[in-house]
């Protein structure tokens, strides 16, 4: 019988989508005879080939703050799901609420992070959770205790693109910075003002400053370059001026770079990320973007220190998405119950 999955993508960042085509990737390549649907933002759905459907579930933090009911119950919107062996979500438990043997994936859950969020959405999203204990693969050491408390987390390693150098054996050849600072409001202003500091210097000590393209400068001179987030840029880092969202800081430690965290007050997920990588080594946490970047230069003119990241990120594991497409064909084959 041939096996049949839908992924259900949340839409709050390029960092959700990224870690879906990684994972699909997998399984179509592992498993082309399985049937693989994906239902993802519209903007991004392009980059999944065939059998993707358009849905927007319009979680985010503001929304599931405010009761936005497209949000706090996205779930409606779905069309039958109930042909598929297996339904993977991103992040998403209310998926449970029409299909109790979901899979979740992720490092991370919404109602776990958001304590001020809409209360008969955080008791829905508890309940749910209490009840069906659903299974979570995800990168472990993002993960929390708590979370590892509510679901039965499988430990999958960083869940990166393929095409990302996972050899990171020409550390010291990288040259470029990236500086993003995703959809929050005050990172943005925040981050507006470096940029206007960076844009008084005739050069930098990188040969080229990738920028969140939404943010990207009027009249920026040649070395600095809208970030397009692809694995041919991620490759060239050094390092990352960022909110340390999974999905990117994956990307950035798999290609070789290093993680120069900021982000707005309050983000608990922000938090414990950028935490978890001062202690593993793998990066450094800061109130600003302005006092991250200027870390970021001492460390590329310190030998000793990109050294030392070397040796941290040879500790990682960057299988990810071949490991949650394994993990999933072996369920497939009644090998896990």
């Amino acid at each position: 019988m041939q096996p049949s999955f839908a992924f259900i993508l949340c839409d709050n960042g390029l960092g959700h989508t990224r870690r879906g085509l990684a994972v699909v990737s997998q399984l179509r390549k592992l498993a082309p005879h399985a049937s693989v649907t994906v239902f993802a933002n519209p903007q991004r759905a392009r980059f999944f080939g065939a059998n993707v459907q358009p849905f927007i579930t319009s979680t985010s933090v503001e929304n599931f703050r405010t009761t936005n009911p497209d949000s706090c119950f996205w779930e409606r919107r779905l069309p039958d799901l109930s042909s598929y062996n297996f339904v993977i979500s991103d992040n998403l438990v209310e998926i449970l609420e029409i299909r109790p043997d979901a899979v979740l994936m992720g490092s991370f859950l919404w109602h776990l992070i958001l304590s001020d969020g809409d209360q008969k959405w955080l008791s829905r999203a508890h309940s749910l959770i209490r009840k069906y204990h659903p299974a979570m693969l995800g990168t472990g050491v993002f993960a929390s205790q708590q979370l590892r408390d509510e679901v039965r987390f499988i430990d999958v390693g960083f869940i990166i693109d393929g095409q990302i150098s996972e050899k990171i054996n020409s550390i010291h050849k990288r040259k470029n910075i990236l500086i993003s600072c995703g959809k929050t409001g005050a990172s943005s202003s925040e981050t507006k003002i470096l940029l206007n500091n960076i844009l008084k210097q005739t050069k930098t000590v990188f040969e080229t400053v990738f920028v969140e393209p939404d943010l990207f400068p009027e009249n920026a001179p040649n070395w600095m370059v809208p970030a397009d987030f692809t694995p041919k840029m991620y490759s060239t880092l050094a390092a990352a001026v960022i909110r340390p969202g999974v999905g990117t800081v994956s990307d950035v430690l798999a290609g070789g770079g290093r993680v120069f965290s900021f982000f707005e007050k309050g983000n608990i997920e922000m938090q414990y990320n950028a935490e978890v990588l001062q202690k593993l080594d793998l990066g450094e946490l800061f109130e600003s973007s302005s006092f991250a970047f200027f870390a970021a230069i001492d460390y590329y003119k310190s030998e000793s220190s990109v050294q030392a990241h070397e040796h941290a990120l040879k500790r990682l594991r960057f299988d990810g998405a071949e490991s949650t497409a394994r993990w999933l064909l072996e369920k497939t084959d009644g090998k896990e119950h």
